[in-house]
């Protein structure tokens, strides 16, 4: 520890000088402070690299930016920082579809964006979908159903219902687009229809339609290969629910193929009425 014993008297004479030459310069500091509270509040002023972060006004003009360069940004108004993050997001594959896209950019200034916002000018890209503020006509493939026809079939007019497409469906009375597109759909999970009675298994659908079809097959366009199809294609097929397909595979693991329908009449997944049905819709190929 630095005690004042170990000092000599001129030393102790100098170090009480100083003492008293640093306790009369803060009471100088202090008096001028008192006298002069406007200079002592005065900041500092800023450094290089905060003058050059601080916004200016600029020169306003218009400009696109998806286009201009950082200079351009700088001339109007923002701060180098700012437009080097603008180009920045451009070169990673941003795009500005908006004035107010510009607020993505992480600090910039909403005053900013307000006072350049009349400026700015934002070409249309060939080929870029439109913003939900320019929406695109719908083109003819954008349709969910075939719009309707002119008129409806004339009084006994029948439809091949197995050949008629779902424009030609449109023409029957009480067939709608929704009715439409349930007809070709069960069709073809069917095969192919073998009576026009078999429309009342399209739910909700009148039974007055029936007349309006004939049908010439006696059986379906596309069998059902029994002994080949997968477990997927077993199942679709409208008249065949999970336990009959269960039924069929292991029929076929542990018997090998099936040659007529009889054989599954003594599995408990099959009426005589199912089998009865699926007559006109099997194959043992």
């Amino acid at each position: 520890m630095f005690r004042a014993s170990y000092l000599t008297p001129s030393q102790r004479r100098a170090l009480l000088a100083l003492t008293l030459l640093v306790v009369a310069a803060t009471l100088a500091v202090w008096f001028w402070h008192r006298r002069h509270p406007r200079a002592a509040a005065r900041p500092p002023a800023a450094d290089t690299l905060t003058a050059a972060a601080a916004p200016t006004q600029g020169t306003l003009h218009p400009f696109d930016p998806n286009t201009a360069d950082s200079a351009t940004f700088v001339r109007l108004g923002l701060t180098p920082r700012i437009a080097g993050r603008i180009c920045h997001y451009r070169a990673a594959g941003g795009r500005f579809r908006r004035a107010e896209d510009l607020a993505r950019i992480y600090g910039m200034d909403t005053a900013a964006l307000r006072r350049l916002r009349p400026y700015i000018r934002i070409a249309a890209v060939p080929g870029a979908n439109p913003s939900f503020h320019e929406p695109r006509p719908l083109e003819k493939s954008h349709y969910a159903y075939t719009p309707y026809p002119s008129r409806k079939l004339p009084r006994g007019r029948q439809l091949d219902l197995n050949a008629a497409d779902s424009a030609e469906l449109l023409r029957v009375p009480g067939v709608g687009p929704y009715f439409a597109r349930r007809i070709v759909r069960y069709r073809e999970r069917l095969g192919g229809f073998v009576s026009p009675e078999q429309l009342r298994e399209i739910p909700n659908l009148p039974d007055s339609v029936q007349t309006w079809f004939h049908v010439t097959a006696e059986k379906a366009q596309r069998p059902l290969r029994l002994n080949t199809a997968t477990f997927r294609e077993l199942l679709r097929h409208p008249y065949l629910n999970y336990e009959q397909v269960k039924a069929i595979v292991n029929y076929r693991e542990r018997q090998g193929a099936l040659q007529t329908l009889q054989e599954l009449s003594l599995s408990e997944a099959f009426s005589a009425a199912d089998l009865e049905r699926l007559v006109p819709y099997v194959s043992f190929e």
